[in-house]
């Protein structure tokens, strides 16, 4: 029973977790949209994440492909195997992609997308407005 009990508290730990993260990225993007927009199109333009940076945001990516993205990443926990990062990213056509934008099968879940990697490796993506989506991953 005591182990029980202990995964329900982990489990609703990691859920407040979760929707805490979820309400902090929604509130970051609500307020840095103008700026966050403007760096997403440079960035498109030159193809590059040189010279750009934004308080808040610890790292940008840009991912090229067939549909690319570029990635504001927020918070960054952990390392190696138990690593977890959350953020935003800009998808040009408006497309709900993977972390990285790895070529993984997006699933419907939670009023967002859930993704399934190699081993523990797990995430979620969710639309916050036009061509923009939050993102959390997990390893």
């Amino acid at each position: 029973m005591l182990l029980g009990g202990t995964a329900l508290l982990l489990t609703v730990v990691l859920f407040l977790f979760a929707f805490r993260n979820q309400n902090t990225v929604q509130k970051f993007f609500e307020q840095n949209k103008t700026e966050l927009t403007a760096i997403a199109k440079d960035i498109l333009a030159s193809k590059s994440t040189d010279q750009q940076s934004l308080s808040g945001v610890s790292q940008i990516d840009f991912w090229d492909g067939e549909y690319p993205m570029i990635e504001f990443y927020l918070e960054s926990l952990g390392i190696g195997s138990s690593a977890s990062y959350t953020g935003i990213y800009y998808s040009p056509q408006d497309i709900p992609l993977p972390f990285q934008n790895a070529d993984l099968p997006l699933t419907p879940e939670d009023g967002g997308y859930s993704w399934k990697g190699e081993g523990d490796n797990y995430g979620y993506v969710k639309r916050l407005a036009p061509n923009w989506y939050l993102f959390e991953a997990y390893f």
